[in-house]
């Protein structure tokens, strides 16, 4: 009779446990907004993938579609999302619940650091063995007498 009340208070204790870690979880989740959206090409509207979106210490990472998703608390963030081929985007949300926006990135243009002719010049193999080998001895050693 002992062994039933320990187990029916065992039981009762770790209901009212779950219950309190259930609405604990619920009230976390109820203070966070949820945003999502797609970072898109502002030229063609074509996806912009492994573009780096930041937010306060938050940051999330476009997917090959263009879409992210992030968690935060309500507030007013400051927004960076950047691209290696694209212009940094800075800006500034206020998420007041769940949220979708999508963003179009100006592609940067597109500079090249060396000019060129647009010559190309080809070394011949054997000039490729003769500068590998320069170095190397042949086996031979010197004599001193």
């Amino acid at each position: 009779m002992k062994m039933v009340k320990i187990a029916l208070a065992a039981l009762v204790a770790l209901a009212f446990l779950a219950l309190c870690l259930g609405n604990t979880a619920a009230a976390q989740d109820g203070d966070l907004c949820h945003l999502q959206g797609h970072i898109l090409d502002k030229k063609d509207g074509s996806f912009v993938g492994g573009a780096i979106i930041s937010m306060g210490s938050k940051m999330s990472v476009s997917f090959d579609d263009g879409y992210y998703n992030m968690t935060l608390p309500p507030g007013t963030y400051g927004l960076n999302i950047t691209s290696p081929r694209y212009r940094t985007y800075t800006g500034e949300v206020n998420l007041t619940g769940n949220m979708t926006l999508d963003f179009e990135l100006e592609r940067r243009p597109t500079e090249s650091s060396c000019q060129t002719s647009g010559l190309v010049m080809a070394l011949p193999l054997a000039a490729v063995g003769i500068a590998a080998s320069a170095g190397k001895s042949r086996g031979r050693s010197k004599r001193t007498v």
